[in-house]
């Protein structure tokens, strides 16, 4: 009796293929697409006697659902025009309040719009 040869069947790839799938969607699903960006925080140490002239004392109170500029409530729009209105001639400190239920991601992208005005020396103040 003759034996018919064994015909060698083909590597089948559906199942690298879905490994592969999962481990596409795994890291889909683990990565993170927002834009990370980094705030220069200098601190200052005052010993009481300063040389400087005297500046202009912006204040900004940051809440969780507002920006109020010198007692004036604002837009997030309108912001960095109004402090480049109020900080154009000379170089002005900035006292940034900030409330106690501002996000932490709020306040960076406050201070990543803020900083973006060269004149200005920023004071963060937590507010209650």
């Amino acid at each position: 009796m003759l034996r018919r040869p064994l015909r060698r069947r083909g590597a089948s790839i559906t199942s690298l293929i879905d490994v592969i799938f999962l481990l596409l969607l795994f890291f889909m699903l683990a990565s993170t697409f927002s834009r990370f960006s980094e705030v220069e925080i200098v601190t200052t140490a005052n010993n009481g006697t300063t040389s400087a002239p005297q500046r202009e004392v912006i204040t900004l109170q940051l809440t969780k659902t507002g920006i109020v500029l010198n007692g004036v409530v604002i837009s997030e729009d309108d912001l960095l025009p109004s402090l480049r209105r109020r900080s154009s001639n000379e170089a002005a400190a900035l006292s940034i309040n900030i409330a106690a239920d501002v996000t932490t991601q709020r306040l960076v992208d406050i201070l990543a719009d803020v900083s973006a005005i060269s004149n200005l020396d920023i004071t963060l103040v937590e507010g209650s």
